[in-house]
């Protein structure tokens, strides 16, 4: 679409919207379309416009016809940009509350482990060295795959990035010289070369290309972080990948304290441990609701075509948003705000419970301890999501961008086509001494490369594999 099209109102965007179906040869689209753009400002000059250029404009199906039409029909050009735009709104949304529970949890897990929490209750009651919550961690990271299964993934990682950047480079290689060899032979022959530069017909492909350079630096950036917080709990996910011995060796001797473990502040805490699971657990459900509400808006976007023959994607998709996902959302408020008011209980009691335990350099080391092992079990648990998940954005990535690559080997193809044409019509002026530019080359090409260019790409928000982020990445 031409530059000036964003800053167009509805009823222009759906006329030039109407005429690029219309025209089959991408050079003539251009021609008429920037012979509009003068007459924008003016009615009467559009008006005049419109006459001049002998443009037809037919009025939408009435709902009896639509409903007779098929699927393809109904799915019109202006319904499937509404669509489009309607997805990424929801998508969006969808990230933004994902990432405000992964975001909140994680912090909540961070404070606890700070605080030895739940183990610490685990010595109250126990006189083992290796308490129970610390065996069901240590054998949940196992179950898993351990530190062996976290060093593979990241051992895949940088193939599968390399994959992307090679097809992506590949793609652009092509680009970049059929560029340079439509500009030569336009500097060779000056005025001769009187077909529509590449450079004209290439920049919806450009920017394509460099949008996903930089979903690839925002990957890059994640795997790096990802790899950080690897390195900083690195010790901990190797002795929670340990045997039980191993690991019940690796932690301090238990000391006495002071409490029997019958104290309020024992029990309290207990209770406030227990509400934080169940956030958990209700925050993985909310996650779940989140990521499969589905609704079919095409029908509000067909009858809105019908009854004013505009739609206003933007106010039936916030309505239709915020009808779908507003209880959702105030679920979400509403855990946030729970966890605030168990973690200031949490904060209050475990001082309680401090003052009660007795304090020794030895029970000091283990609960130091106990706290790295806590804060490593919740890591492995992220780190292994992040991993997963960044695997399936790469290999979810690698297909899109084959299909781009073949777009742009078929444009190619077709510009060559098209040269070889001109080339050689040149030629034969050459030798029976015309040597005139007034001759049109064949259209062959021409036509080629416009149907080539006007290929709908299938990479809408959403569908799309997103730039994942540490904690919260897109599903």
């Amino acid at each position: 679409m031409p530059d000036f099209y964003d800053s167009q109102s509805e009823e222009i965007k759906m006329v030039i919207a109407g005429i690029f179906k219309e025209f089959t040869d991408l050079e003539e689209f251009a021609r008429t379309i920037m012979s509009m753009k003068s007459a924008l400002n003016n009615p009467d000059a559009f008006d005049k416009w419109v006459k001049n250029e002998d443009i037809e404009f037919k009025k939408l199906q009435i709902q009896k016809d639509i409903k007779k039409g098929s699927i393809s029909q109904l799915l019109s050009y202006y319904v499937h940009n509404a669509m489009l735009s309607y997805n990424g709104r929801k998508a969006e949304l969808v990230k933004m509350e994902t990432g405000r529970l992964r975001e909140y949890t994680q912090l909540m897990n961070e404070i606890l482990a700070s605080l030895n929490l739940p183990a610490a209750l685990d010595d109250v009651t126990s006189t083992e060295t290796l308490s129970k919550s610390m065996k069901q961690k240590s054998a949940k990271v196992k179950q898993a795959g351990g530190y062996a299964e976290i060093q593979r993934m990241f051992t895949e990682m940088p193939a599968l990035y390399k994959k992307n950047e090679e097809i992506l480079d590949e793609t652009n290689r092509v680009l970049t010289e059929e560029k340079n060899s439509d500009d030569n032979l336009r500097n060779q022959f000056a005025g001769k070369w009187n077909r529509m530069s590449s450079g004209q017909l290439t920049g919806p492909l450009v920017q394509e290309i460099d949008k996903y350079r930089r979903i690839l630096h925002t990957a890059s950036n994640a795997d790096k972080m990802v790899r950080d917080k690897f390195e900083a709990n690195r010790q901990g996910i190797e002795l929670l990948s340990k045997n039980e011995v191993d690991l019940r060796n690796s932690i301090p001797n238990q000391q006495a304290h002071a409490t029997g473990g019958a104290s309020e502040a024992v029990t309290k805490l207990k209770e406030l441990m227990n509400d934080v699971q169940q956030i958990k657990v209700e925050r993985e459900k909310i996650e779940k609701d989140l990521k499969n509400v589905n609704c079919d808006i095409a029908n509000d976007f067909l009858k809105a075509m019908t009854e004013s023959q505009l739609i206003n994607e933007e106010h039936i998709s916030k309505e239709k948003i915020n009808q779908l996902y507003g209880p959702l959302k105030q679920q979400v408020a509403n855990s946030i705000k729970r966890q605030e008011e168990v973690l200031k209980e949490v904060q209050k009691w475990n001082n309680v419970f401090a003052r009660e335990k007795s304090g020794t350099s030895s029970g000091a080391e283990r609960e130091r301890v106990l706290k790295t092992l806590a804060t490593a079990a919740d890591a492995f648990t992220e780190l292994k999501a992040n991993l997963d998940e960044g695997a399936k954005f790469y290999n979810d990535l690698t297909p899109i961008l084959v299909r781009l690559q073949q777009k742009v080997s078929d444009f190619a193809f077709a510009r060559q086509t098209e040269k070889e044409n001109l080339m050689r019509q040149l030629q034969q002026n050459i030798v029976s001494g015309g040597g005139s530019s007034n001759s049109e080359p064949s259209s062959e090409g021409s036509d080629q490369a416009s149907r080539v260019s006007s290929y709908p790409y299938p990479f809408s928000p959403y569908s799309q594999p997103q730039p994942f982020q540490p904690n919260f990445f897109p599903s």
